[in-house]
């Protein structure tokens, strides 16, 4: 891999990048490279605050989620493995993805993973 042994965790998350950035990096299109930018805004969030409760959230029915991210399956794909995962209580207007696998490694990777493919874009 590209950063480091990370183990199987790293390596399904480098799967999850590599599935949303597929392809020539002209082929990817406006709308995918700011589905990712949108992923390392919300992973940076983290990192730079890992114990602040809302940036450890991100509900289904936010718009910036649902315009950027959820139009491509393997960008929540990537966040579900950097730790999140769907919990159906966690907002009061329904799903959220909840920073669940506090496993700042990863999130740390899936972060890196973005940028090294959004240079290239």
């Amino acid at each position: 891999g590209a950063i480091g042994n990370r183990g199987p965790a790293g390596e399904r998350l480098e799967g999850a990048v590599q599935g949303l950035y597929s392809g020539a990096a002209g082929e990817w299109g406006a709308s995918r490279v700011a589905a990712g930018k949108t992923i390392i805004r919300i992973l940076g969030n983290i990192v730079e605050n890992p114990a602040e409760e809302k940036f450890q959230t991100i509900k289904e029915t936010s718009k910036v989620f649902r315009t950027r991210v959820a139009l491509y399956p393997a960008a929540v794909s990537v966040l579900l493995h950097a730790g999140f995962a769907w919990d159906d209580g966690a907002a009061a207007q329904g799903r959220a993805l909840v920073w669940k696998r506090k496993d700042l490694a990863l999130v740390y990777v899936a972060k890196a993973l973005l940028e090294g493919k959004i240079a290239k874009a």
